[in-house]
C-alpha cells in the first residue's frame, strides 16, 4: 500500500508539468540552460559507469 494517495501523485505530476511550461514560456534561455545542465550530468554519469566497468573488466 502506498503512503501517498494516487490523486496526490497525479496532482504533483501536473504541477511539475505546468511549472515546466511556465518556465519555457517566461524564460526560454533559462529553460535551455537547465536542459543542457541535466544532459551534461547524465552524460557524466554514463561515462563514469562505463569507466567503472572498463576498470572492473580490466580494459583500462
Amino acid at each position: 500500500m502506498s503512503a501517498v494517495p494516487k490523486g496526490a501523485v497525479v496532482a504533483i505530476k501536473w504541477l511539475v508539468i505546468a511549472f515546466g511550461v511556465y518556465v519555457v514560456i517566461k524564460n526560454p534561455a533559462m529553460a535551455a540552460d537547465i536542459i543542457k545542465s541535466i544532459w551534461s550530468a547524465l552524460v557524466s554519469i554514463a561515462e563514469a559507469i562505463i569507466t567503472l566497468f572498463d576498470h572492473l573488466l580490466g580494459r583500462k
